[in-house]
Protein backbone atom coordinates (compact mmCIF):
# COMPACT_ATOMS: atom_id res chain seq x y z
CA UNK A 1 0.00 0.00 0.00
CA UNK A 2 1.37 3.36 -0.89
CA UNK A 3 0.61 6.50 1.03
CA UNK A 4 -0.15 8.28 -2.23
CA UNK A 5 -3.00 5.91 -3.17
CA UNK A 6 -4.40 6.05 0.37
CA UNK A 7 -4.35 9.86 0.43
CA UNK A 8 -5.91 9.90 -3.03
CA UNK A 9 -8.77 7.74 -1.77
CA UNK A 10 -9.24 10.03 1.24
CA UNK A 11 -9.26 13.08 -1.06
CA UNK A 12 -11.78 11.49 -3.44
CA UNK A 13 -14.05 10.58 -0.55
CA UNK A 14 -13.88 14.13 0.79
CA UNK A 15 -14.67 15.59 -2.64
CA UNK A 16 -17.55 13.13 -3.09
CA UNK A 17 -19.04 14.34 0.19
CA UNK A 18 -18.59 17.98 -0.81
CA UNK A 19 -20.47 17.41 -4.08
CA UNK A 20 -23.40 15.52 -2.52
CA UNK A 21 -26.59 17.55 -3.03
CA UNK A 22 -28.45 15.94 -0.14
CA UNK A 23 -25.74 17.10 2.24
CA UNK A 24 -26.00 20.60 0.78
CA UNK A 25 -29.70 20.59 1.68
CA UNK A 26 -29.02 19.28 5.19
CA UNK A 27 -26.34 21.91 5.73
CA UNK A 28 -28.70 24.63 4.48
CA UNK A 29 -31.39 23.50 6.92
CA UNK A 30 -28.82 23.52 9.71
CA UNK A 31 -27.81 27.07 8.82
CA UNK A 32 -31.48 28.08 8.71
CA UNK A 33 -31.93 26.66 12.21
CA UNK A 34 -28.92 28.66 13.37
CA UNK A 35 -30.30 31.83 11.83
CA UNK A 36 -33.51 31.33 13.81
CA UNK A 37 -31.62 31.15 17.13
CA UNK A 38 -31.80 34.92 17.84
CA UNK A 39 -35.53 34.90 17.13
CA UNK A 40 -36.21 32.00 19.50
CA UNK A 41 -33.70 33.34 22.01
CA UNK A 42 -35.74 36.49 22.44
CA UNK A 43 -38.64 34.41 23.76
CA UNK A 44 -36.73 33.64 26.95
CA UNK A 45 -37.03 36.32 29.54
CA UNK A 46 -33.62 37.78 30.43
CA UNK A 47 -31.77 34.59 29.49
CA UNK A 48 -31.16 35.32 25.86
CA UNK A 49 -27.49 34.37 25.97
CA UNK A 50 -28.06 31.05 27.71
CA UNK A 51 -30.92 30.05 25.45
CA UNK A 52 -28.98 31.12 22.35
CA UNK A 53 -26.08 28.90 23.38
CA UNK A 54 -28.41 25.96 24.02
CA UNK A 55 -30.30 26.42 20.78
CA UNK A 56 -27.14 26.85 18.71
CA UNK A 57 -25.56 23.73 20.18
CA UNK A 58 -28.77 21.76 19.66
CA UNK A 59 -29.14 22.86 16.03
CA UNK A 60 -25.49 22.07 15.33
CA UNK A 61 -25.72 18.68 17.03
CA UNK A 62 -28.80 17.78 15.01
CA UNK A 63 -27.15 18.88 11.77
CA UNK A 64 -23.96 16.94 12.50
CA UNK A 65 -25.99 13.86 13.45
CA UNK A 66 -27.96 13.90 10.19
CA UNK A 67 -24.83 14.54 8.11
CA UNK A 68 -22.98 11.68 9.82
CA UNK A 69 -25.90 9.29 9.39
CA UNK A 70 -26.36 10.13 5.72
CA UNK A 71 -22.66 9.96 4.97
CA UNK A 72 -22.07 6.75 6.86
CA UNK A 73 -24.98 4.90 5.32
CA UNK A 74 -24.35 6.05 1.78
CA UNK A 75 -20.57 5.88 1.55
CA UNK A 76 -20.02 2.21 0.79
CA UNK A 77 -23.55 1.48 -0.46
CA UNK A 78 -23.29 3.95 -3.34
CA UNK A 79 -19.94 2.54 -4.39
CA UNK A 80 -21.30 -1.00 -4.46
CA UNK A 81 -24.55 0.04 -6.13
CA UNK A 82 -22.81 2.00 -8.89
CA UNK A 83 -20.07 -0.63 -9.20
CA UNK A 84 -17.30 1.80 -8.35
CA UNK A 85 -16.11 -0.52 -5.60
CA UNK A 86 -15.39 -3.29 -8.10
CA UNK A 87 -13.06 -1.03 -10.04
CA UNK A 88 -11.35 0.21 -6.88
CA UNK A 89 -10.95 -3.28 -5.44
CA UNK A 90 -9.19 -4.29 -8.63
CA UNK A 91 -6.42 -1.86 -7.72
CA UNK A 92 -3.51 -2.95 -5.52
CA UNK A 93 -5.36 -1.86 -2.36
CA UNK A 94 -6.56 -4.11 0.40
CA UNK A 95 -10.17 -3.89 1.47
CA UNK A 96 -9.19 -2.58 4.88
CA UNK A 97 -7.25 0.27 3.25
CA UNK A 98 -10.28 1.06 1.10
CA UNK A 99 -12.59 1.16 4.14
CA UNK A 100 -10.13 3.20 6.20
CA UNK A 101 -9.66 5.67 3.34
CA UNK A 102 -13.40 6.15 3.08
CA UNK A 103 -13.73 6.50 6.86
CA UNK A 104 -10.97 9.08 7.18
CA UNK A 105 -12.33 11.07 4.22
CA UNK A 106 -15.78 11.16 5.80
CA UNK A 107 -14.31 12.11 9.18
CA UNK A 108 -12.43 15.00 7.59
CA UNK A 109 -15.62 16.20 5.91
CA UNK A 110 -17.50 15.96 9.19
CA UNK A 111 -14.76 17.98 10.91
CA UNK A 112 -14.98 20.69 8.23
CA UNK A 113 -18.77 20.85 8.65
CA UNK A 114 -18.34 21.11 12.43
CA UNK A 115 -15.86 23.98 12.02
CA UNK A 116 -18.25 25.83 9.69
CA UNK A 117 -21.17 25.27 12.07
CA UNK A 118 -19.05 26.50 14.98
CA UNK A 119 -18.17 29.68 13.12
CA UNK A 120 -21.82 30.33 12.32
CA UNK A 121 -22.88 29.44 15.87
CA UNK A 122 -20.30 31.80 17.35
CA UNK A 123 -21.60 34.65 15.21
CA UNK A 124 -25.21 33.86 16.09
CA UNK A 125 -24.48 33.52 19.82
CA UNK A 126 -22.58 36.82 19.85
CA UNK A 127 -25.39 38.58 17.99
CA UNK A 128 -28.11 37.12 20.22
CA UNK A 129 -26.20 37.88 23.42
CA UNK A 130 -25.76 41.51 22.39
CA UNK A 131 -29.51 42.12 22.42
CA UNK A 132 -29.75 41.59 26.19
CA UNK A 133 -26.32 41.34 27.84
CA UNK A 134 -26.00 38.72 30.52
CA UNK A 135 -24.01 39.32 33.71
CA UNK A 136 -22.15 36.09 33.02
CA UNK A 137 -19.55 35.97 30.25
CA UNK A 138 -19.75 33.51 27.39
CA UNK A 139 -17.46 30.55 28.09
CA UNK A 140 -16.10 29.93 24.59
CA UNK A 141 -13.85 27.09 25.71
CA UNK A 142 -16.86 25.14 26.94
CA UNK A 143 -18.63 25.74 23.63
CA UNK A 144 -15.56 24.60 21.67
CA UNK A 145 -15.35 21.47 23.82
CA UNK A 146 -19.05 20.79 23.20
CA UNK A 147 -18.46 21.01 19.43
CA UNK A 148 -15.47 18.71 19.71
CA UNK A 149 -17.58 16.20 21.63
CA UNK A 150 -20.26 16.44 18.92
CA UNK A 151 -17.80 15.62 16.18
Amino acid sequence: MSVQSFSGLVRLTFLWAVRDRVLHAVFAVGLLLLLLVPVFGDFSMRQVQESAISLALSASSLTLLVVAALLGSAAIFRDVDRRYALAVLGLPLTRSVYIMGRLIGLALFLAVVAILLFACSAAVITFAASSYPSPQPIHWLAIVLAFMADT
